[in-house]
């Protein structure tokens, strides 16, 4: 079976790292992939995303290329074309109208790639651009078409309940993303609640750190108001007023980055907490393995336009690898580390946060077992290879039921389910 992702930018740029392990493992089961950027911008950071690059289609979001075949096909096809760039007057703003249309010509060009190729569906990741581009190629290719989508995109809503009905399968990555989705597109859309899924390492040499040294903080995550780094940072003080020593490294770029930086001064806090850039994710998931932190801390918050993060794959793969991790009760983070699996506190407190950083850096035996149970949730809820198989099962018509899929109510025809900044 041949499918074609739609990404935004991945494989170059530096986000979307999520996406590989479902790729790899599809692969693995003897199915093609290829993948298409609909904006492939940036430098190939990640060694991982590197090695996808054979199956990659890049071209331009817009340029004479694109065109010239979308005008083709247009000629060829003018009734189904007049048909799927109907559906972008629906578009709810002048700006995301916009959008659209810029990502219409590489839309019907889609169309001709996916049928040059045989694909067999077409499977758009996030709800935004990339999706009306699939919707679009699938509108003219007469090929099947799905979507997943995270958590900003309920914000946005580009065309949401629109490409719910045009699209066989519509999958979210946690039950807070679809309960957020049936807003706008009503419950009697079929939803698929199916987790991000990832390679599981070896079960890991669980860390205890000495009582002696200072506490090890690693926080993963563009530099963005929704990360609330600020709010961890507040934390720090606070601990720091507590007699606590606390070391924090901040790994990774965003438009934040310099108001943090002042933070951090005023607190006269620079030896303490590092920024660090951004870091391939091979390295950083190596430093993860060989216990360079303690635990790991995502401190997000809902954003003033209410945003709330989906699942973040930075905790899952801490999880996975035995860190502790300490996160928010915000978006599909409890469904994740809920249930004594993590850590969870109030968005926005630092107070909280600061008090169960302490409570982790008290207990030795607490912090272990929060390791052992983020293991097993992940092992139990997260393993890509058990999911893929579950996906490829659905694909070719069988019921599937696993305690890892919260909610599935099975469209008829083909279903296609892929594996955050985004997260990141």
């Amino acid at each position: 079976m041949k499918i074609i992702y739609v990404t935004t930018s991945f494989p170059y740029g530096t986000g979307e790292t999520f996406i590989i392990p479902e790729i790899e493992e599809l692969r693995l089961q003897g199915h093609e992939v290829l993948i298409v950027p609909q904006f492939p911008r940036g430098q190939v950071v990640h060694g991982d995303a590197a090695r996808l690059l054979p199956i990659v289609v890049k071209e331009k979001l817009i340029s004479a290329h694109i065109v010239l075949i979308a005008a083709g096909v247009v000629l060829r096809n003018p009734v189904k074309s007049v048909a799927a760039l109907w559906l972008l007057l629906s578009s709810r703003t002048f700006a995301i109208g916009v959008k659209n249309t810029l990502i219409a010509p590489k839309g019907i060009w889609l169309a001709q790639l996916a049928r040059k190729n045989k694909a067999y569906h077409i499977h758009a990741y996030w709800g935004g651009c990339s999706a009306t581009m699939a919707m679009i190629a699938s509108k003219v290719s007469g090929i099947p078409w799905s979507m997943t989508i995270h958590s900003w995109e309920l914000v946005e809503n580009n065309l949401l309940s629109i490409k719910a009905r045009e699209a066989r399968f519509v999958r979210v990555v946690s039950q807070y993303g679809k309960d957020r989705l049936q807003k706008h597109v009503g419950p009697t859309t079929d939803i698929c609640v199916m987790h991000l899924g990832i390679h599981l390492p070896e079960p890991p040499k669980l860390h205890i750190r000495e009582s002696h040294t200072p506490l090890r903080l690693v926080v993963v995550g563009n530099l963005l108001p929704i990360k609330g780094h600020k709010y961890l940072i507040d934390a720090w003080a606070k601990l720091r007023r507590r007699g606590m020593e606390v070391k924090i490294d901040l790994v990774g770029e965003g438009p934040l980055k310099q108001e943090l930086e002042e933070q951090v001064c005023r607190l006269e806090a620079s030896e303490h907490i590092l920024f660090h850039g951004l870091i391939s994710h091979d390295l950083l998931l190596s430093k993860i393995a060989a216990n360079q932190w303690d635990a790991m801390v995502l401190p997000s918050i809902i954003s003033a336009d209410g945003n709330q993060e989906g699942i973040p794959i930075s905790l899952l793969e801490a999880m996975s690898r035995g860190l502790s991790v300490i996160s928010t009760k915000t978006g599909g983070i409890p469904e994740l580390i809920g249930g004594g699996a993590g850590l969870l506190v109030a968005h926005g407190d630092s107070d909280a946060l600061a008090d169960a950083i302490q409570s982790l850096a008290s207990d030795p035996g607490f912090q272990l077992n929060l390791a052992i149970n983020g293991r097993k949730r992940v092992d139990e809820e997260y393993a890509v290879g058990k999911l893929v198989h579950e996906l490829v099962q659905m694909i070719q018509g069988k019921s599937v039921i696993n305690e890892s899929i919260r909610d599935i109510r099975v469209a008829s025809g083909i279903i296609l389910l892929s594996n955050e900044e985004g997260a990141e």
